[in-house]
């Protein structure tokens, strides 16, 4: 699995080329789900050492304030720089 996860996001990669945002210049809610699924990919120990464009988007996401409100509500470890604590995935099931 982890490799066809590799695979998917080095397509991916090639897609960033034309701006920060999935669509070039323009935020859509398309970066927000990349945000979510590069964060799976962490969890699932893929190695996206080669995904250099995906996790600058990635740093981009952690930088917008309401990324920053979501994981602060859901408990997910952030220290304002892109590190995570081991751990800190496990998204809150109290609704």
């Amino acid at each position: 699995m982890a490799d066809n996860m590799l695979s998917a996001f080095e397509l991916i990669e090639q897609t960033l080329q034309s701006g920060p945002w999935v669509l070039g210049k323009n935020f859509s809610i398309a970066d927000a789900y990349l945000y979510t699924f590069a964060r799976w990919l962490e969890m699932d120990r893929v190695d996206t050492r080669g995904l250099r464009r995906v996790l600058a988007h990635r740093d981009r996401m952690e930088q917008r304030p309401a990324v920053q409100a979501v994981l602060a509500a859901e408990g997910i470890a952030y220290s304002g720089d892109g590190a995570r604590k081991a751990g800190s995935e496990q998204p809150s099931l109290n609704r």
